[in-house]
């Protein structure tokens, strides 16, 4: 008997390749150049996401399977790279508002990371992409999550 996988199993399979490949893109001893090649994919794919899916359940699910990976690299980017990905804040996070807490956890983690760079205008970003969080999810959540990050942190 033949096995043929659910639509839905198929999908996510077909999806965690790519996933994986774009992931690996950012490890921390390949070149920067593939690094900003790595963070343009995942930028376009993102824009893409919210081109053509419109409910929030959805783009969280899509956010939720690409952010680890692309969250884990925050600390190991170099100043270009750092500004790179602070524009996917703004432009693919910031964008859903208070459905971000499914991620907040991990974007708060790597916000206060940029908080800790040498460059100042890193920092004033992050203080910027900060204040515009707390605005999107409240004071309240935001500074229980800042408080819950640096204890498991």
């Amino acid at each position: 008997m033949e096995y043929i996988p659910l639509e839905e199993v198929l999908g996510k399979r077909l999806c965690i390749l790519p996933i994986n490949l774009i992931a690996q893109c950012l490890n921390k001893s390949l070149p920067e150049s593939v690094h900003m090649l790595a963070l343009e994919a995942y930028h376009s794919i993102f824009l893409l996401h919210f081109k053509w899916l419109k409910e929030d359940k959805v783009l969280n699910d899509v956010l939720a399977f690409y952010s680890p990976g692309l969250f884990s690299f925050y600390q190991f980017a170099k100043l270009d790279i750092k500004a790179k990905f602070n524009k996917i804040i703004r432009d693919v996070y910031l964008r859903l508002g208070s459905e971000l807490l499914y991620c907040l956890n991990g974007l708060v983690n790597i916000l206060l990371l940029g908080l800790d760079d040498q460059n100042v205008d890193t920092i004033n970003e992050v203080r910027e992409l900060l204040t515009i969080l707390e605005q999107k999810v409240s004071t309240r959540i935001l500074y229980s999550t800042i408080w819950l990050v640096l204890y498991i942190y």
